[in-house]
């Protein structure tokens, strides 16, 4: 199965945030008496690394979203601008209500 890029950058944010929530909640919940300070630091560097990443694939899938927006906007004024200039040569092109043809200038 293939997924797109857009499917791809939301599901590891996603992975990144459960996995940074989970670990807040068992870190939180059950903390370990008496544990080496060296993994406790590493846990929860960990922990930030994993929320650090959710933010980031936040923040590049809100850059892909404003550049499809941008690209749509594009498109959609280049259709309206064909279609207003379609119009204008279809009325230049029919005759005026006293069957003369428009003079064009």
């Amino acid at each position: 199965m293939k997924f797109n890029a857009k499917f791809r950058r939301r599901l590891f944010g996603a992975l990144c945030l459960g996995v940074a929530g989970v670990m807040l909640v068992v870190g939180e919940t059950n903390p370990p008496s008496g544990a080496n300070p060296v993994a406790f630091a590493g846990y929860w560097l960990t922990c930030f690394g994993f929320a650090m990443g959710a933010i980031g694939a936040a923040l590049v899938d809100l850059r892909a979203v404003q550049r499809e927006a941008r690209e749509a906007q594009r498109h959609l004024l280049d259709v309206a601008l064909h279609e207003i200039e379609a119009e204008k040569q279809r009325r230049q092109a029919a005759p005026k209500r006293n069957g003369e043809p428009h003079l064009k200038p």
